[in-house]
């Protein structure tokens, strides 16, 4: 499913002209396409299931590749729109919000409790986190205070500054 949605995604560049037109057409597809398979998969895959097994893997690439390719559209399409508009302050945004809606809420839930034990471990050893250049912390309340920005910031797991912070360390 990632090589198809890649290849969609590779494929998008060529309509990036007409994407104003071709994405309202990419979404109906790709929804007629998954109400299809909803109603009617379940039959096909009994039919699939009667072929060799060589056949039944071409069959389901075949069944896997139309909304897979598809689905590579929208965010290849987006993140060059938003670099052509020179909103690239937005990627991260884009990124956060594609991730959201690419990982069921499970896998949501188990990714921020390793999150969540990885900060007690680093708290409990009374570790540094660095936090990075990305940008992403700059409505924290160290940033709020003047802290330095950049990458050389850390904050101690305890809840300390650490070195390049105001309150030093």
């Amino acid at each position: 499913m990632l090589v198809f949605s890649g290849l969609g995604a590779l494929l998008s560049e060529r309509f990036l002209n007409h994407a104003r037109f071709i994405m309202p057409i990419v979404f109906l597809a790709i929804g007629s396409i998954l109400i299809g398979y909803g109603l009617y998969l379940d039959r096909v895959l009994d039919l699939i299931g009667t072929f060799d097994y060589g056949w039944r893997l071409v069959f389901c690439f075949g069944l896997i590749f139309p909304p897979a390719f598809l689905m590579g559209f929208p965010m290849a399409t987006a993140m060059t729109t938003l670099g052509r508009l020179g909103k690239d302050h937005m990627f991260l945004w884009a990124w956060g919000i594609n991730g959201c809606f690419s990982v069921d809420r499970r896998g949501r839930r188990a990714a921020g409790r390793d999150v969540l034990r990885a900060c007690r471990r680093a708290r409990s050893q009374r570790r540094r986190l660095p936090l990075g250049n990305s940008g992403l912390l700059r409505d924290t309340p160290a940033a709020r205070r003047g802290a330095p920005q950049g990458s050389d910031r850390v904050i101690s797991a305890a809840g300390g500054a650490g070195p390049g912070s105001r309150r030093g360390g």
